[in-house]
């Protein structure tokens, strides 16, 4: 275990931490360069010409705003774009939704485990896994609200143990 765990590190140092080096110098590769402009379009729009875009006309020779799935002008990380530069706006936005799915994972855990470490742990490892750590480092910054299921789970969850309690779920009859 330990020689996996040591194969893993060097691999987070050479290309997680290389890579988010880069994006600080603007250096626009993958999918990166599709979001950074995205975002930076977005600004444009904004504080150059004071509107929200239903069209982008600065990216791909003019895209739908409202029927790309992947774009920012009417949703809430959309303050991140306008708060912050584009890089910085995908790095926070993608801490801010890690921090929620730990946190999510954690609850769903501790339902059932009833063991703080292991909750966490599992947390833990959902939130630091390949699967959004590739995707990341490839640019699909869309991966990043994946860590919004567990708390989309919880919230049902949830809403159904208060139904219950209430009487107000409906029953099947025999």
């Amino acid at each position: 275990h330990g020689f996996i765990s040591i194969v893993v590190q060097r691999f987070e140092d050479e290309i997680v931490w290389t890579q988010q080096t880069r994006l600080t110098e603007m250096e626009l590769y993958r999918d990166w360069d599709y979001f950074i402009s995205q975002i930076d379009s977005l600004r444009i729009y904004l504080f150059d010409y004071g509107i929200i875009p239903s069209w982008n006309f600065f990216l791909c020779g003019g895209t739908p705003e409202l029927s790309n799935p992947q774009s920012w002008a009417f949703t809430w990380p959309s303050l991140f774009a306008y708060l912050m530069a584009p890089v910085y706006a995908i790095i926070a936005l993608w801490i801010c939704l890690s921090i929620t799915g730990f946190l999510s994972v954690r609850a769903l855990l501790f339902k059932r485990l009833v063991n703080s470490l292991a909750s966490s742990t599992g947390a833990f490892v959902y939130c630091v896994n390949g699967f959004f750590a590739s995707h990341f480092n490839q640019g699909h910054v869309t991966f990043a609200f994946f860590h919004l299921v567990p708390l989309m789970l919880l919230t049902y969850e949830r809403a159904f143990e208060r139904s219950i309690k209430e009487g107000s779920v409906p029953r099947i009859k025999d």
